[in-house]
């Protein structure tokens, strides 16, 4: 992850955790720049999880999981 992909994650990482956890009030714009994020470091999921009635919480909380484990790695590897 970049200086600048660990800056937006952690301006917004703790607010998307808790409205996902409480499975509401989900911000669309969220959504949408943790998949750019987990897409650019992992190179996957290739199609954003649906984001529009019906979120899969399970998917979206894997990504959140994911990004989190890459933010706080120890050694600093950015590209």
């Amino acid at each position: 992850m970049t200086k600048d992909e660990k800056q937006i994650w952690l301006e917004m990482r703790t607010r998307f955790k808790a409205a996902l956890e409480k499975k509401q009030e989900i911000r669309k714009q969220d959504l949408i720049i943790a998949h750019k994020l987990h897409l650019s470091v992992f190179g996957k999921p290739k199609y954003r999880p649906t984001i529009n009635c019906c979120i899969d919480f399970d998917t979206w909380d894997l990504i959140i999981k994911n990004l989190n484990k890459d933010y706080i790695k120890k050694n600093d590897n950015s590209r």
